[in-house]
């Protein structure tokens, strides 16, 4: 798992919990709006701390990070991790449909919603591309 992948999903379990500053208020956060905001950005050189993902996938009831995380790891390779990537990538489309389908009367999206858009597809990229790769890894 690359940094940008990091980055990504440290945005979205963060923007899971409210954002920047409802995160940092969470139990057992232990950080401060600014350096959880550091985790999102792929040039830090930081990544989130395990116990940080356990207190905020805890607040939002979603393993959106540790889930991604043992999805990647280098033994995945049986048809049953093949079927939980499809899964990931098919339940981050259904958020990404969720967000937009409420501006199908022609409401324009916002700049925030926007920025939210791009990172689902990103996400969603990255699972067909973990698919894919899995697809090889997939022993017949």
């Amino acid at each position: 798992m690359n940094a940008k992948r990091h980055a990504l999903l440290a945005r979205l379990l963060i923007e899971a919990c409210g954002g920047l500053h409802e995160a940092a208020a969470v139990d057992d956060c232990r950080l401060r709006p600014s350096r959880l905001a550091q985790f999102q950005d792929p040039n830090s050189g930081s990544f989130m701390p395990a116990d940080v993902i356990v207190a905020l996938e805890a607040y939002c009831g979603r393993a959106i990070y540790s889930q991604a995380m043992a999805e990647a790891r280098p033994t995945a390779s049986d048809v049953a991790e093949l079927a939980d990537e499809a899964c990931s990538m098919v339940e981050a489309a259904a958020d990404l449909q969720e967000l937009v389908r409420k501006h199908r009367v022609g409401d324009p999206l916002s700049a925030s919603e926007k920025d939210r858009v791009a990172r689902f597809l990103e996400l969603i990229e990255d699972y067909v591309r973990g698919a894919r790769a899995k697809i090889h890894a997939v022993k017949s």
